[in-house]
């Protein structure tokens, strides 16, 4: 939290902050939601009121046992969420620019809602309505519930490796592109395979996947 950084740690933060707010205000004007993820879906409202720009203190980059996190702090406690959002604490982000991008997302969010913006990001992207991953141009639809549904197991892994993973996978399986055909003709298990790292990604507000935007084969 934020009364727990040090001098030199929350000196860091507010000099962040404004680098990565205007950052997220370039994502509001071009009209790109936030993930997910961070958008404003996942934040209770009472705490609404109190994502103001005039209310933020920083943004707090840092490792922790779990991988990398990023913190918004506020001025003064919002009620039902204390003096910071944040990534989840049990599951980091793989990278130090993961982090970052979860940040500016969160920072989009709060302008969204400050604005009045967050009631149209909701009717673009319902809750309940299934979410659907893109795999190299394959749509892979899943439950709206599909979060539930991760297994324990698989949300613990980097999502690093979640990408290594899936390049072995199209590496072996689609040589020469992902098709609809060449998909369907895969064996149940492998075409679930998919499916649930499909999910472990979209837990993570990630949408889509290509080769040339994960891990190189080693």
């Amino acid at each position: 939290m934020a009364d727990r950084l040090d001098a030199e740690a929350q000196r860091t933060a507010k000099r962040l902050l404004k680098p990565l707010l205007v950052k997220a205000q370039v994502k509001v004007r071009s009209g790109e939601l936030p993930a997910a993820a961070f958008g404003p879906g996942v934040v209770p409202a009472a705490m609404w009121p109190s994502l103001k720009r005039s209310n933020l203190a920083g943004v707090h980059i840092y490792r922790s046992g779990t991988g990398w996190q990023a913190d918004i702090l506020l001025k003064t406690s919002a009620p039902g969420g204390g003096t910071i959002i944040g990534t989840d604490a049990a599951q980091g982000c793989s990278t130090r620019e993961e982090a970052v991008e979860a940040a500016i997302d969160m920072l989009a969010t709060v302008i969204l809602i400050e604005t009045g913006q967050a009631a149209s990001t909701a009717e673009a992207r319902p809750a309940g309505d299934h979410l659907t991953f893109d795999l190299e141009g394959l749509p892979i639809t899943l439950e709206p519930n599909f979060r539930e549904a991760v297994p324990q197991a698989v949300r613990d892994i980097p999502t690093s490796d979640v990408k290594q993973t899936l390049v072995r996978y199209l590496s072996a399986d689609f040589p020469n592109g992902v098709t609809r055909d060449a998909f369907a003709a895969l064996p149940s298990e492998r075409r679930g395979s998919y499916v649930g790292l499909a999910a472990a990604l979209l837990q993570r507000g990630v949408l889509e996947f290509r080769r040339e935007n994960g891990a190189t084969v080693k």
